[in-house]
């Protein structure tokens, strides 16, 4: 259940977007570390893969539910975030292999 209303999309949007780069951050460090791979680090990817998914599925992301004027207004302005969070999700995926 999203904290804000679905009238204040704009607020979602942002945050969603600040929580993209924030994730990216991790996904390099996690990269990084990669050679110390260990118990632990198991459980960061596991947690990692599971935040990722549970972010590119949030209705506020679902760009095909909104009208076409805000759609192409969402698409300006943030893109589509689900694309460049599962852009992250794939990269770490083949990081694994």
């Amino acid at each position: 259940m999203p904290i804000f209303s679905n009238d204040w999309s704009e607020m979602l949007l942002l945050q969603n977007s600040i929580f993209v780069r924030a994730m990216n951050k991790c996904v390099s460090r996690l990269v990084e570390n990669l050679p110390y791979f260990n118990e632990q680090s198991v459980e960061l990817w596991q947690l990692y893969f599971e935040c990722i998914v549970q972010f590119i599925i949030q209705p506020c992301l679902q760009l095909e539910l909104f009208t076409s004027n805000k759609r192409k207004h969402i698409l300006s302005r943030y893109k589509d975030l689900r694309i460049e969070a599962s852009n992250d999700f794939k990269t770490m995926w083949f990081c694994l292999c």
